[in-house]
């Protein structure tokens, strides 16, 4: 009788134990309540899949210069940098792999305001700390315009040229609204050299993005009609 009741109590414990750890796992997987894919990022249980559309502006914190001397007598010496400011626009998805993990990819273009544009595809990494919070990891190859050296014709230099290139980036995200970042692009054999910077930027994402897309689509609208009529 008492190895009957051991047994009973042993098996009742088991069950409640069984039962815990049901609950706790519960959170991190997906049910009938998952949404398949939402606009704007969540850990599951909340969604399954979700869409990235983020507009950034980065500044080049360090970047690598091109310096020569002018072949046209009496011109100034070259020298400018290889990257500067920039409009950044991300677009992709990403798919979560439990509670705690998102992978997925994005399209990634650097529209300069001085020098350096770019684009790349990512392959993107997602750990969330939050219901709303997460840090990212991304990279992938791609292409970027830099300034080639002096030549002896015509033209007197080659002008800016597109050459393959790698980007990597770490974000801090906040509800797929607001992030921080900091990208690395590297333009390796160009001219005989390597082009490079370090950028770091604020971006904001899901339906902020789309209206300020819409917003500077606008006014890069009336700039052109603006210059339309002045000639």
């Amino acid at each position: 009788m008492r190895r009957v009741r051991a047994a009973a109590r042993l098996a009742g414990i088991a069950a409640l134990l069984a039962l815990t750890d049901t609950a706790h796992a519960q959170p991190a997987r997906a049910d009938a309540s998952t949404d398949g894919f939402c606009w704007r990022g969540r850990p599951l249980p909340r969604c399954r899949a979700f869409a990235l559309f983020e507009l950034g502006y980065f500044e080049a914190l360090a970047t690598t210069r091109l310096r020569e001397p002018s072949p046209f007598p009496g011109a100034a010496d070259r020298d400018e940098p290889s990257f500067g400011r920039q409009l950044s626009w991300s677009v992709g998805a990403m798919r979560n792999l439990g509670a705690g993990t998102a992978v997925g990819g994005a399209v990634i273009g650097g529209a300069a305001l001085n020098q350096g544009p770019f684009v790349a595809g990512t392959v993107r990494w997602r750990r969330w700390t939050g219901a709303s919070t997460s840090l990212e990891l991304a990279g992938g190859p791609g292409a970027a315009q830099v300034a080639m050296p002096f030549v002896a014709s015509s033209t007197g230099y080659q002008g800016d040229v597109w050459r393959p290139a790698a980007v990597a980036e770490a974000r801090a995200n906040l509800a797929d609204l607001a992030a921080v970042s900091v990208r690395g692009v590297v333009v390796p054999r160009a001219g005989g050299r390597t082009h490079g910077a370090v950028f770091v930027g604020a971006s904001t994402g899901s339906t902020a993005a789309v209206i300020g897309t819409a917003g500077l689509g606008i006014l890069f609208g009336l700039a052109i009609a603006a210059l339309g009529n002045a000639y």
